[in-house]
């Protein structure tokens, strides 16, 4: 886990989520799908998300509230699908799912 929390917070700011699905493949044995499911839960945990798109720990946004990007390939779900690397970790979030990941990860 510590290893994929750093993933995260290497990737570059202008990195997307598309982007840290395939460093991850460096780091766990899964295929595509795999990580992309991953990703989401993490998103839904609100350790990937960003201020303009909370995640759920502190809010649900119902979906006819979500404002999600117009991109033309985005097949990711709220609100990974507005997370870039410039976001990085929603430390809170991490604290609170996985409390004893917070000390490895600078």
């Amino acid at each position: 886990m510590n290893k994929i929390l750093i993933a995260i917070n290497e990737l570059p700011p202008e990195g997307k989520i598309r982007d840290l699905e395939k460093a991850l493949t460096k780091i766990i044995k899964s295929n595509k799908e795999e990580r992309e499911v991953l990703l989401q839960i993490l998103g839904y945990c609100s350790i990937l998300s960003n201020k303009e798109y909370p995640g759920f720990i502190n809010k649900f946004i119902p979906f006819v509230e979500r404002e999600e990007p117009n991109h033309y390939k985005n097949d990711w779900t709220y609100p990974v699908c507005c997370w870039t690397g410039k976001n990085g970790l929603n430390r809170e979030a991490l604290k609170i799912i996985f409390p004893n990941a917070i000390e490895s990860v600078n």
